[in-house]
């Protein structure tokens, strides 16, 4: 089996699911595998070059059940995906986990979180208070040193005339002609000055 290392939207073939302790503090997650066959190149769906497993993980530990919106979270994705709701031997019955289910990598620092695209559970969201905005552009301009835009625009500064041709200020006017020797090669070796003939 290959080992799928870049973020993206890929096809899988939904297997099965279990409840297991991970990591070295035996966090519970519940996880549901997936044979991948499929990623997404250029919006079209390309056979992987060797199917591989990959896990999507619901973490169900203590910290997840104590916070509200982490257990709203949780029971809002698992009841969309029809979780019987038995840990110990967990089945799905959600039109979701159809042959080919979309799934989703991505980049979590040096490693991938993978999820099942179209789970509708998400952080609700909620505008900001009128205290706590105010706090954040407090700590933003002191930290950034933002200053408030002047009241009135600058002023541009007068217009300086433009000089006439061949006068390029006082006591200054345009050379005459072009450089000495431009436009004609000079060989190697041959003398300076009036000396180097014409061709």
């Amino acid at each position: 089996m290959s080992f799928i290392d870049q973020p993206g939207y890929y096809l899988g073939v939904f297997k099965n699911a279990t409840a297991e302790n991970r990591g070295k503090n035996d966090t519970p997650f519940l996880c549901l595998y997936f044979d991948v066959t499929h990623s997404s190149q250029a919006d079209q769906w390309a056979a992987v070059s060797e199917p591989t497993t990959q896990d999507v993980t619901f973490c169900i530990n203590e910290n997840v059940w104590n916070n509200p919106t982490a257990k709203r979270i949780l029971i809002e994705n698992l009841s969309e995906l029809g979780f019987n709701g038995d840990f110990a031997n967990p089945t799905f019955n959600s039109d979701i986990l159809r042959d080919n289910t979309v799934i989703k990598a991505t980049q979590n620092g040096k490693y991938l979180n993978w999820n099942i695209e179209g789970l509708g559970g998400t952080h609700e969201k909620k505008p900001l208070s009128g205290d706590v905005a105010l706090t954040l552009n407090a700590r933003y301009n002191a930290a950034a040193a933002v200053q408030s835009p002047p009241s009135a625009a600058p002023q541009a500064p007068a217009p300086v005339p433009a000089p006439a041709p061949g006068d390029m200020g006082p006591g200054r006017t345009l050379p005459q002609g072009p450089p000495e020797g431009y436009g004609r090669p000079v060989p190697v070796g041959a003398p300076g000055g009036d000396a180097i003939p014409f061709r």
